[in-house]
């Protein structure tokens, strides 16, 4: 499914929602704490960095900053 996810994102990294915000934000499984884990939608199918954010890239259609609309394999952690 897509989502939005804000800031940098590696292919396998979990998606995390961030509480009372619109988008998820990525961290890698490596550097996730237990409740981040746990609270992950799943898991990042694509990657994305700041220069391909900066590169006029249109995939951000929602018109937030330094977010883009990435798939995600939910349930896969």
């Amino acid at each position: 499914l897509p989502v939005v996810v804000a800031g940098d994102v590696g292919v396998g990294d979990l998606i995390i929602p961030i509480e009372n915000k619109n988008y998820c934000k990525a961290v890698s499984k490596d550097n996730a704490t237990l409740q981040e884990y746990m609270s992950a939608l799943g898991t990042s199918l694509e990657s994305t960095s700041k220069a391909s954010r900066d590169s006029g890239d249109p995939t951000n259609k929602k018109g937030l900053v330094d977010t883009e609309i990435l798939l995600c394999a939910v349930g896969i952690k």
